[in-house]
């Protein structure tokens, strides 16, 4: 008796299964096919996205390099060129990049004014990374530190000199270029005296600010 229930068991089960079938067997294929469409159209995006990184990184770089063989102003202007093309693109990664890039041959040629607005443009970009943006507003401090409005300057500078940016030992240095021009000379000491001992600062600052404290008598 018990193997004849097991079987009824088994009819009635497989019968259930192809009811349910019946029923619900096109929204199931449906449903795998929208999965695999949708694995398909992911994978196609992400090669798309990844030529587009390509592309743009190859124009990023021979940027670069017409920029490290400016001679002249006309060799200066062709990077410049070559660096708006990049911007062009719209490449979320690449455009803050290019921009800072343009923005240094700027100042080099002597377009302070254009350098100093494309910094700035990229210090308050939402979709440019934050270290990005705080590397371009330390750039648009440092070229005017001996000239700019000292209480924007400083404004600019404070959120950058928290030990938890990353740039706060460059940030540091500023300040007290700031502070000297100021004739804040022992303000200034004590900044450049725990900048030089600060181990997570570029070797570089920390060795001008040894520079400095020995010039000002640190």
């Amino acid at each position: 008796m018990v193997d004849i229930f097991d079987e009824v068991s088994e009819d009635l089960r497989a019968d259930r299964a192809r009811a349910l079938f019946t029923r619900y067997g096109g929204v199931l294929a449906g449903a795998c096919l929208l999965a695999l469409a949708g694995v398909a159209g992911w994978q196609y995006y992400q090669s798309r996205a990844q030529a587009e990184d390509r592309r743009v990184s190859s124009l990023f770089l021979a940027a670069t390099t017409q920029a490290a063989a400016v001679t002249d102003d006309a060799s200066r202007t062709a990077a410049e060129a070559a660096f708006q093309n990049v911007e062009k693109q719209g490449h979320s990664g690449y455009t803050p990049l290019a921009r800072m890039d343009e923005a240094t041959l700027k100042f080099a040629g002597g377009d302070h004014t254009g350098a100093l607005a494309l910094w700035d443009l990229v210090s308050k970009e939402a979709n440019t990374p934050q270290a990005i943006r705080d590397l371009a507003t330390l750039m648009w401090i440092s070229h005017q530190t001996d000239h700019g409005d000292v209480s924007l300057l400083t404004a600019r500078l404070q959120p950058l000199l928290s030990v938890n940016n990353m740039w706060h030992g460059l940030a540091s240095e500023q300040m007290a270029l700031i502070l000297l021009r100021q004739g804040q000379t022992a303000q200034a000491r004590q900044r450049l005296q725990a900048l030089q001992s600060d181990n997570t600062a570029p070797q570089g600052a920390r060795s001008r600010a040894a520079g400095l404290l020995s010039s000002i008598g640190g």
